[in-house]
């Protein structure tokens, strides 16, 4: 999952978190917004502001993949997150 900011939404060089595998179970996962869980993908290339300058300026959510994948999401929360009006 990629967060992609403002300044660089159509673009490569965004910082990643990996989707744990279910096997295919419905669970509930927990992504943590620290710092310390995302990092980027060399053949994404490298991003142009730091993770704390990126986060605050997330305008989606992108899933990427090397393979095939199936996401399903039953629901999505971010806790403490006010959205802005647009």
């Amino acid at each position: 999952m990629q967060p992609r900011e403002t300044a660089n939404y159509a673009n490569g060089g965004h910082f990643v978190v990996q989707i744990p595998s279910t096997g295919g179970q419905t669970q509930s996962v927990f992504i943590s917004f620290a710092a310390s869980n995302w990092t980027n993908l060399p053949a994404l290339g490298k991003p142009t502001v730091t993770f704390d300058q990126a986060i605050t300026q997330v305008r989606g959510l992108f899933m990427i993949g090397d393979a095939a994948n199936t996401l399903v999401f039953r629901g999505l929360r971010i806790d403490s997150f006010i959205p802005q009006c647009m």
